[in-house]
């Protein structure tokens, strides 16, 4: 059964470890954000989209996952350019046409990404 809704992309860096799902973008570094995430929570998430409208292989993301009383909300989003080492303030210039550092996704990249995010498991950061 798919909890999400239709036309919700599956993200890439949702990933499964004993049952419970995380976000291997998700940024823990207060008491109040998590990595482990519900359909809801991925359903509000932008990432995928982002993603599909702007594959570039040097764009580098995290994701703020809140929660307050019990309930998860996407806080804040984080993009970089991994190249020029300074922070995406406007995503819609992250397109193959309109920059010069563009270059195409790394398929292998969020499998490489899940992977450090589960070598984290468990490390509290904060």
């Amino acid at each position: 059964m798919n909890h999400l809704p239709e036309g919700v992309a599956v993200c890439p860096f949702r990933y499964i470890v004993r049952g419970r799902t995380f976000c291997a973008l998700a940024i823990r570094e207060s008491r109040f954000t998590v990595d482990e995430v519900i359909p809801s929570t991925c359903a509000e998430c932008s990432v995928a989209e982002i993603l599909r409208e702007h594959p570039c292989g040097r764009m580098a993301l995290g994701v703020e996952i809140g929660v307050y009383g019990g309930r998860q909300t996407v806080e804040m989003y984080y993009a970089s350019c991994e190249l020029t080492v300074e922070r995406i303030l406007d995503i819609s210039d992250c397109t193959e046409a309109s920059c010069p550092f563009w270059v195409p996704p790394d398929p292998e990249r969020a499998a490489a990404i899940i992977e450090e995010a589960k070598q984290r498991q468990g490390k509290r950061t904060f």
